[in-house]
């Protein structure tokens, strides 16, 4: 007897059905691909593949488990049951109709993708039907590996603490107790147990191996000599070695224009080599003692001396943006101070959780240092170099945390710089909240500029800003705030009307927030100007602060020189 192509497909049908329903419970796994179609909308960075099936595969996880827990509450409070037979063709007709929105969506998914490359600047990828259908399939593959990953991770866990739970619950003492309160100590000893054995054995062992595995990175060879100019820190003539400064310090010190680049620039006027001074984590680990060395440095290249004296705070590895470092070194012929140090060797997102201390401490301890020196000099000679601050993404967030309020933090300064503020920094919250719409904000006694596009610049403040913060719209490191999970911030709207976010965004309880955590990941890689790519933006910015005239050609110019 043969078998029609529609009864085939309903037995193939049931016994998925028949799989799922005895490993899953299929509300928790509506409810999860509810959530994969949530995680298909776009956001503010294009996601590729692999990178939608992480976020898809969290998703539904989440979806799942709270689909789980409803189930269980309905079936609880209500003892009614269908039978086994309606049962299953209610359950086997929501399944059927999720799996065809799902080719729906995943289809809108293409089109909502390439409304984001142009915010973004990424280049839109010409991709052939072939190729499309392909990329759909591995997301669909991707978010099956990474919601079973998880879900094995979690069985793993409930089932080790389940064994825990019954050794307890044999304790005499539980069990004498009333049910529900022996169950109760039960839960609180497995929670503490789980949280002593990963504060002192899962989080230092975790750290210690990441640790070793960013030294060893530290200490790569960056393929650069020792500088044998003394203005240099790592030469001969320098407080600290070379092998000290580690990857970062090397490139930092190596790097940067020659009088002759600086001068073609500035035709006719005497320039002299810039002083670049960096004190490696390898060197000292104590922070106060980097900075008193940092600061003895500065002394030894009569760095006091010079017009202008510039402070990084750099990112967590202790990289140095040499784009945006680099146009001071320009605009005052060569007669700059950059000094730096390192705190950490940890990239900024694992440092931001395990030491994040250690950047406010770095960032006032330099600060504190550089201008207490200054002030010296000042009242040896009579001559004091403008003062300014640099610091990108976490070296901006530590270097506002490390000070109490505005004033404390730009008194002696000439004009401070901060590029990709996270969006958690108090200081920046607080400047933001004040705009109105307005790129100018005033207050104690202050003018702060916000720039988000380069005509930001010139706009007129009550007094001259000296406190500049530089975020890109597509930026999400600015925008990542924890109240995305329960509040839709005001900025969608107001870049919607302006055309700066893709009209397809919608804001989602919860999955917008982990999209932008996401976003965070991959906008580092966005071109220059982009995401959390300032690139050389920073030169019209120091050229306000800076005071030096020079026209849009010139700017223009050394923008893409430093490009």
């Amino acid at each position: 007897m043969t078998t029609t192509p529609r009864q085939t497909l309903t037995r193939v049908a049931q016994r998925i059905f028949r799989v799922l329903s005895s490993n899953f419970d299929l509300v928790g796994l509506v409810i999860g691909l509810n959530l994969f179609w949530a995680s298909l909308t776009p956001s503010l960075m294009p996601r590729s593949w692999y990178w939608q099936g992480l976020i898809s595969g969290i998703l539904v996880v989440i979806g799942y488990g709270l689909g789980a827990l409803l189930g269980h509450i309905v079936r609880a409070l209500i003892s009614w049951r269908p039978s086994k037979t309606l049962g299953q063709r209610v359950s086997l007709a929501c399944l059927t109709i999720v799996m065809v929105v799902n080719v729906y969506w995943l289809s809108i998914y293409v089109w909502w993708q390439d409304s984001v490359y142009p915010l973004s600047g990424f280049t839109r990828p010409q991709l052939s039907l072939v190729q499309i259908i392909g990329q759909t399939v591995l997301i669909v593959l991707m978010t099956i590996a990474v919601a079973w990953g998880i879900l094995l991770i979690v069985r793993i866990g409930r089932r080790a603490i389940g064994t825990f739970w019954r050794v307890l619950m044999h304790r005499s003492g539980i069990r004498r107790m009333p049910p529900f309160f022996g169950r109760t100590v039960a839960f609180v000893v497995v929670v503490v147990a789980l949280a002593v054995v990963f504060d002192t054995s899962v989080r230092p062992t975790l750290l210690g191996v990441m640790d070793s595995f960013y030294t060893t990175k530290n200490d790569r060879d960056a393929g650069l000599e020792q500088p044998t100019d003394p203005l240099r820190s790592g030469s001969d003539a320098s407080l600290v070695s070379w092998n000290s400064l580690g990857w970062p310090g090397k490139t930092f010190v190596q790097s940067g224009p020659s009088t002759d680049e600086i001068q073609s620039f500035n035709p006719g006027q005497p320039t002299v080599d810039p002083i670049r001074v960096y004190v490696g984590k390898e060197f000292s680990n104590n922070i106060s003692e980097q900075a008193r060395i940092a600061v003895k440095e500065l002394e030894r290249t009569d760095a006091f001396d010079r017009q202008a004296l510039q402070i990084v705070v750099t990112t967590g590895t202790g990289w140095v943006d040499t784009q945006s470092t680099r146009p001071l070194e320009y605009l005052y012929n060569g007669d700059v101070a950059t000094v730096s140090m390192q705190y950490s060797f940890l990239p900024s997102a694992l440092s931001f959780v395990f030491d994040r201390d250690r950047v406010e401490q770095t960032a006032r301890s330099l600060i504190t240092g550089v201008r207490e020196a200054v002030d010296r000099h000042e009242a040896q000679t009579g001559h004091r170099p403008k003062l300014f601050v640099y610091a990108q993404s976490l070296g901006a967030y530590g270097t506002q945390n490390a000070f109490p309020d505005l004033s404390d933090l730009v008194a002696g300064t000439d004009g401070i710089v901060f590029a990709g503020t996270p969006g958690i920094s108090e200081t920046h919250q607080r400047m933001t909240a004040m705009r109105n719409g307005s790129p100018c904000v005033e207050t104690e006694g202050q003018s702060v500029l916000f720039v988000e596009r380069r005509e930001d610049i010139d706009a007129s403040c009550a007094g001259r800003p000296r406190l500049m913060y530089m975020q890109n719209v597509s930026d999400p490191v600015v925008k990542w705030q924890s109240s995305l999970i329960w509040r839709e911030p005001d900025w969608v709207a107001a870049e919607k009307a302006k055309g700066q976010l893709t009209p397809y965004f919608t804001w989602m309880p919860g999955v917008t927030y982990l999209q932008m955590t996401l976003d965070m990941l991959i906008s580092g890689w966005a071109p220059a100007l982009y995401g959390h790519n300032y690139g050389s933006s920073a030169v019209p910015a120091w050229q306000r602060l800076s005071g030096v005239q020079w026209d849009d050609a010139r700017t223009d110019r050394l923008m893409e020189t430093i490009r």
